[in-house]
């Protein structure tokens, strides 16, 4: 591999795409050669984490795609390198004569046994190479090349493998890496995705499968803290704000399948705090720490799930259910509308029911959160409602039908026992004072008061 780093820059030139596939290939085996038991001699000086033979794999692929004398661009060819070296992240080196490294992570049927030690240089050279192709990636985004050849595309579906698996990756610094990743790279590529969006629809599906995967995969394992339980709540919080932000405000030039598959999402993570069934041990999603529980065993059944997360999901189907960025935005608008008053029903008839069910024993923190972060969110569709009507925007007669319809449900929660709930109770239904005024005698009596003035 040294050879080949003093011997390109005078053949590139003359190195053709056939050439670069025969690298590629000198790579992929060069990079499964086994490391053996004496790796705490070998491994590199410049970076005690790689062996002198991979930090070589390495200065090769910086060399080609450094190298300024080439008359074509192997950027997407480099690029495709990383990626697939980049699995070795999550899965064992395959041995010697099998295929080479496969870029979707399929396992392969003779994989190596090898110690900790040995596994982690591995770890290491993936992570490595999954930041230098995004590093590519983010230099070049905008060249022809790297948009015809689907490079995004093979990086979100690279980056699928490691998020799905989440917390049965061998090392947890690959799904955290990941993450921050994907980040990066919608808000790097999603632009040139809107812009010539015929040749991104396969990066939309990849994109869907890999966030629901990510968000709804995986559980904890329980020996987590409770503090790293929340700091990874957090991190699903940052997935759902990448939604909010860079991905639904530019609805109209995405798949209208990606944005119904978002509002799916959007809808199950929103449900995804409770459970309709008695909580038990391992459906539990924050723990209290070891200590609470040993003082306190019932102290376990009154714990909140991802509040955060939910809480998140309900606001962005919340702030997009009247969104109007554009005349075709307004199917995302429908979408988050439906899917919101929906929510909102299954919510209200689930509490009504289990607390009748439950008698004089409280229902858990998280149903009562939910209740009333439910109740305060019909009282802000309520609210939009009014303005728009005020401002005389056509409304669909199903919406009205819809948010009318939530009145006997909120009624059947006077009863309740949470004073929390009682008081988001009385202002939603303060709320509905207003909205019962017919549209038409609305729009009347503004007239009037109008002509008066």
């Amino acid at each position: 591999m040294r050879i080949f780093t003093l011997i390109y820059p005078r053949v590139a030139s003359r190195f053709t795409r056939e050439d670069m596939m025969n690298f590629s290939k000198v790579v992929r085996g060069v990079a499964a050669v086994p490391i053996g038991p004496d790796l705490p001699f070998v491994l590199s000086a410049q970076d005690s984490r790689l062996t002198p033979l991979q930090s070589s794999i390495l200065t090769a692929l910086e060399c080609v795609d450094q190298c300024p004398d080439t008359e074509m661009s192997l950027a997407a060819h480099i690029v495709m390198e990383y990626l697939v070296l980049g699995t070795l992240s999550y899965l064992p080196p395959p041995v010697l004569g099998t295929p080479a490294l496969d870029l979707l992570g399929k396992k392969l049927a003779h994989q190596t046994r090898m110690s900790k030690s040995e596994e982690s240089v591995y770890i290491a050279l993936g992570e490595q190479c999954i930041s230098s192709a995004v590093e590519i990636y983010r230099a070049r985004k905008t060249e022809d090349s790297i948009i015809k050849t689907h490079v995004m595309e093979n990086i979100v579906k690279m980056l699928r493998g490691p998020l799905g698996l989440k917390y049965s990756c061998p090392s947890q610094s690959t799904w955290l890496l990941c993450h921050s990743t994907l980040l990066s790279v919608i808000e790097e590529g999603v632009d040139a995705a809107c812009d010539r969006a015929s040749e991104f629809e396969g990066m939309w599906i990849e994109l869907g499968k890999c966030i629901e995967e990510f968000l709804f995969g995986d559980q904890p394992p329980m020996n987590l803290t409770y503090e790293e339980r929340m700091a990874h709540e957090q991190l699903d919080v940052k997935m759902i704000r990448l939604i909010q932000e860079q991905i639904l405000p530019r609805a109209s030039h995405t798949p209208s399948s990606f944005i119904s598959h978002v509002m799916t999402l959007l809808n199950r993570g929103s449900v995804h705090a409770t459970s309709p069934q008695p909580l038990t041990t391992a459906e539990l999603y924050n723990p209290l720490p070891a200590t609470l529980r040993a003082t306190d065993p019932d102290a376990i059944n009154t714990l909140p799930l991802r509040e955060q997360f939910a809480k998140s999901c309900f606001e962005t189907l919340l702030q997009f259910s009247f969104y109007k960025a554009s005349s075709s935005s307004g199917d995302v608008s429908k979408l988050a509308l439906g899917t919101l008053l929906k929510r909102c029903q299954e919510v209200l008839q689930n509490y009504v029911k289990d607390e009748k069910l439950s008698g004089r024993c409280p229902l858990p923190r998280s149903r009562m959160a939910e209740i009333a972060f439910v109740m305060r969110a019909i009282s802000s569709l309520i609210g939009s409602l009014q303005a728009r009507r005020d401002h005389m925007t056509h409304i669909d007669v199903e919406v009205w039908d819809h948010v009318v319809g939530l009145y006997p449900y909120l009624i059947d929660c006077v009863t309740c026992n949470s004073n929390e709930v009682r008081d988001t109770l009385k202002e939603a239904l303060h709320r509905f004072r207003d909205l019962l005024v017919p549209p038409k005698l609305a729009a009347e009596e503004t007239e009037i008061d109008g002509q008066m003035k």
